[in-house]
């Protein structure tokens, strides 16, 4: 009886170890058994503008809730949010709180977009808009946590 015991903690020990050793990270080509590309460009605010950028927030909310295969995911890093952050940003974003607070709980929702942007140090709160293509090729604006490099 002991020896049963024994061996039925094992299996259940190896049981919860199992789906760590089975897990899959981030790569730049697959995330969770789907192919995606990651795209990374660096732009600041002012050469995107701020006027339209949240015009369709709700819709891609929405969307970005919908996608759960997008082929390809760009990331328009908006610079380090300690420094790109200015006073007519901080009222744009206090201006949109509500739509903001919806397109960010999106982001966390979909678990292929959260990971990818998890991996390259990119929490929702750093989000400021976000944008789904026809293809479902999904476009997202955030600040980055620190500047690269550091």
């Amino acid at each position: 009886m002991r020896l049963a015991k024994t061996v039925i903690a094992l299996i259940a020990l190896g049981m919860t170890a199992m789906p760590a050793a089975f897990a899959q990270g981030v790569s730049e080509s697959s995330i969770i058994g789907a192919d995606v590309t990651i795209n990374e460009v660096s732009r600041d605010v002012s050469e995107i503008g701020l006027d339209g950028l949240l015009e369709n927030a709700e819709d891609t909310a929405d969307r970005i809730r919908l996608v759960t295969d997008p082929e390809e995911v760009t990331i328009i890093q908006l610079g380090e949010r300690r420094t790109a952050i200015t006073e007519e940003i901080e009222q744009f974003m206090r201006d949109h709180q509500p739509v903001l607070a919806d397109l960010r709980n999106a982001v966390q929702i979909n678990a292929v977009l959260f990971e990818i942007l998890n991996a390259k140090g990119i929490g929702a709160p750093e989000v400021l808009a976000a944008d789904v293509g026809e293809d479902n090729a999904i476009t997202v604006y955030a600040f980055a946590t620190q500047a690269p490099g550091n």
